[in-house]
């Protein structure tokens, strides 16, 4: 009875994807006469091509056979012909199987399997294990990570090649230098770049607070090119200030500080001094710090106080040595203000908005001096550090005793210690007897303790045992994993960082083979407010958040779109999955909800009303706002478009791909483009140029299954906003009206998104097991291949009594065989 129900979860009405097919009797049909014989046609045998998928040589042979039946060039022209729907049928199963091998592919053929850590992973382990903060993004930081389906932490996908050795050697290093520093510290130097002493008395540092660098730079010398020049302040008085205009223009929008050589990576304290002027019944202006160098957010907030009220805003971050040049930003949309282009006063400084009374100046204010728009008013900004901590760092003191010459037992006890935090298992005498050495080689040449110390930690950190998971037992293949690889598996899935001492001790004492003890620790970890790492890596991969922006709108057809209003997107789709996450919701409200997450700038860009503060907050829906779960969101509508125009086609494969599961086949390569409108005929939708499109046999197969999905969101544009006309360039006449219904292959029909979203929650039971499939994927870092679907049609039973809530869902996955699996 069970796999009965099992295989129903894997069929699905909306995507009409069989359990089992069989392109046998096309094979046969048309192949066989002239590939299967003793003297093939161009040497190519279908007769004895590989059957299992998880033969070595099947992904090869059969990803031939389907380009030659996808492009129509087999069977030959003289030959009997299939029909559409047959050779259809027959590129879609094998498009499956090749899929299917390709997963077959990352799961263990031999007793052990090595999986890297990304990039993220290894900064949260870092982080961690040091308490320091390492930027792999950052020039010279790790290579990104190649991506499989969306997915960037596949084992048989991330290698490992002579660039990443180089940079994880460098990374140790400077990770190790700011984790255990000489003893000879460097004096403590200001650097005081400040211009009077009035001015440098009102930032004195705070009484626990040491550094090496300080740069100052006051209202008068910021300069919007980016440049500070040498008169720029003369003549204006300590308390000139700087007004940085709201996000109407977006060259107005910024103010450039300077670059900043920081010679040491290492926390520094950021700070700057200003007031924010919110409209009546407006929004506040949103203050972004930006590092255009490494293209990295510092912090950002509201800022809503008087003129005459500045406040101070005070942020630790972490740079690393090099340049930085840093930009205030106001990212608060607005319009164009009235006085044409830009004048002197808004790019010198100022000492009061009283000033703007000129009639060559635009006007931020009424004749009763309240501001007209959002405006940031600047008056210092101020970066320090990095910030040396009295006494011995966090790592010193776990791990070099207070003498100043450990003995060699104790040396060894050190390195015990620290190689079972960094290779998540206990290691051997032996295992350690290679760092032993390096720590005596560095003694023997003259170097002091800690040196040689922080040497053997620099090799235990480009060693395999910590930069990869290592799955499996030798010579046992298919075997469960220890309690040790399982702590892993819990860390990496809910934290992305190695285990706490928590789980250590569990795996020490065998108890993690306990599947209601794996419950418990997965339930711990999820109140942990480290699980914000999950929430949002497996949200990015799962819904492949990372091709946001891959294709930057076009400014002349998308005037509104920024990086903020980009930035803004993505955190919504965040928050929603964090919300479902925090809450245990269900996660049929991925597809339908009649709640969102938006902040000021989002509502403003969805048409609603009654949001003006930039932090994501929960708004209730009414049916005329048309938005609700994911599929609406402009994040997700974005990135399945291009810079110009949206794309159903490509709307209809994230849907397959990543809400069903069930991937189309590659288009073939003479598939062609959507014709264009010719010059003076009336202007056609892109979905009357599918119809065109579709007319084509190369095409019609594919398209017939992916186009519905798409068209039923046809009016929402590029940029996510809800239409009811389309906005065709070309041709002439009136613009085409939308027609967003459509009708699924089991005779299904609906009337647009909300018609269509209902439909989709009413397959609870399909989307709940692609939703394991996906989960499982990220846990086991591999594809679930035909042989887990039992195992995870398990895990979709056990959760269906309780709606399939997302927590609930977890843990059930954590419970189950399959997430002992290698």
């Amino acid at each position: 009875m069970t796999e009965i129900v099992v295989a129903f979860l894997f069929t699905s009405a909306i995507v009409d994807v069989p359990v089992q097919a069989d392109a046998g009797a096309f094979v046969k049909a048309h192949c066989i006469r002239c590939h299967g014989t003793n003297d093939p046609a161009q040497n190519f045998r279908l007769d004895n091509a590989p059957a299992s998928t998880e033969h070595p040589d099947f992904a090869r042979v059969w990803a031939k056979a389907y380009e030659r039946i996808s492009t129509l060039e087999m069977p030959p022209a003289d030959e009997p012909q299939p029909s559409v729907a047959e050779r259809a049928a027959a590129m879609e199963f094998i498009a499956a199987q090749i899929t299917e091998a390709e997963r077959a592919a990352q799961t263990v053929k031999s007793g052990v399997v090595l999986k890297k850590l990304t990039r993220e992973e290894y900064a949260n382990t870092i982080y961690d294990l040091f308490g320091v903060t390492y930027e792999p993004r950052d020039a010279g930081g790790l290579p990104e990570d190649p991506s499989w389906h969306g997915f960037r932490r596949i084992g048989s996908v991330l290698s490992l090649s002579p660039t990443h050795v180089e940079r994880y050697l460098n990374a140790a290093e400077t990770v190790l230098r700011e984790a255990m520093p000489l003893s000879d510290k460097p004096s403590v130097t200001i650097e005081d770049n400040s211009i009077s002493t009035t001015q440098r008395d009102r930032i004195l540092p705070p009484p626990d607070k040491k550094w090496l660098y300080h740069h100052w730079m006051d209202a008068a010398r910021m300069n919007r090119g980016g440049a500070e020049t040498s008169n720029a302040h003369e003549g204006f008085p300590d308390n000139a200030r700087r007004l940085i205009l709201n996000g109407g223009s977006w060259q107005g929008s910024k103010a450039a500080i300077t670059g900043y050589n920081l010679p040491y990576t290492g926390d520094y304290l950021v700070r700057v001094k200003l007031s924010g002027l919110r409209p009546p019944g407006g929004d506040a202006p949103f203050l972004w710090v930006y590092d255009a160098s490494t293209d990295r957010v510092l912090f950002e907030m509201d800022i809503d106080t008087k003129e005459d009220q500045p406040i101070v805003i005070e942020r630790k971050i972490h740079f690393t040595a090099g340049y930085h040049n840093l930009t205030l930003h106001n990212a608060t949309p607005g319009p164009p203000l009235e006085g044409g282009g830009y004048s002197q006063s808004t790019i010198n400084p100022f000492i009061s908005l009283k000033q703007w009374n000129s009639p060559f100046t635009r006007k931020v204010t009424d004749q009763n001096d309240v501001p007209l728009v959002p405006l940031l008013i600047v008056d210092w900004f101020d970066v320090r550090g990095p910030i040396l901590a009295d006494g011995r760092t966090a790592t010193e003191e776990q791990y070099l005793p207070t003498a100043n010459r450990p003995d060699d037992a104790q040396t060894q006890q050190i390195l015990s210690r620290f190689g079972e935090r960094a290779f998540r298992r206990p290691v051997s005498k032996a295992e350690l007897q290679p760092y032993w050495e390096v720590v005596n080689r560095s003694l023997k040449s003259g170097q002091s303790y800690q040196v040689a110390l922080r040497s053997a930690f620099t090799a235990m950190l480009c060693a395999k045992d910590f930069l990869f998971l290592v799955e499996g037992k030798v010579g046992s293949k298919g075997s469960s994993l220890d309690d040790w690889q399982l702590a892993s598996r819990l860390s990496y899935f809910l934290w992305s960082s190695a285990p706490d001492e928590e789980l250590l001790e569990m795996a020490r004492s065998g108890r993690l083979q306990n599947r209601e003890v794996r419950a418990e620790q997965a339930l711990r970890m999820l109140n942990d407010p480290r699980n914000k790492r999950f929430a949002e890596g497996f949200a990015r991969e799962w819904l492949q958040l990372s091709d946001v922006g891959k294709f930057p709108p076009d400014k002349q057809l998308y005037p509104t779109y920024d990086q903020h209003l980009e930035k803004s997107m993505v955190k919504e789709t965040l928050a929603c999955f964090d919300h479902t996450l925090d809450e245990n919701r269900t996660i049929t409200e991925f597809l339908d909800s009649d709640w969102i997450f938006v902040n000021s700038r989002l509502a403003q860009h969805y048409g609603l009303s009654g949001v003006h503060d930039m932090a994501m907050q929960k708004v209730l829906l009414k049916p005329e706002d048309h938005r609700g779960g994911l599929l609406t969101q402009a994040s997700i509508l974005g990135l399945t478009s291009d810079g110009s125009r949206h794309r159903p086609v490509h709307r209809g494969k994230w849907l397959l791909e990543s809400i069903f599961d069930a991937p189309p086949p590659p288009p073939p390569p003479n598939a062609g483009n959507i014709p264009t409108t010719a010059a003076g005929e009336p202007k056609k939708s892109v979905r009357s140029k599918l119809e065109s499109h579709r007319e084509n046999v190369h095409c019609a197969a594919c398209h017939s299954r992916i186009d519905p999905l798409g068209l039923a969101f046809d009016n929402y544009d590029a940029i996510g906003r809800y239409r009811t006309v389309e906005d065709a360039r070309d041709g002439i006449g009136e613009a085409p009206a939308i027609d967003a219904s459509g009708k699924l292959p089991d005779g299904s029909s609906f009337a647009g998104a909300a018609d269509f979203k209902k439909l989709m929650a009413s397959q609870s039971d399909r989307f709940a097991a692609a939703f394991v499939n996906k989960l499982s994927t990220y846990a086991l870092r591999r594809g679930t291949t035909f042989s887990d679907r039992a195992a995870v049609g398990e895990v979709v039973l056990a959760s269906k009594p309780d709606g399939y809530r997302l927590r609930s869902m977890i843990i059930e996955l954590v419970k189950s065989d399959l997430f002992t699996k290698p």
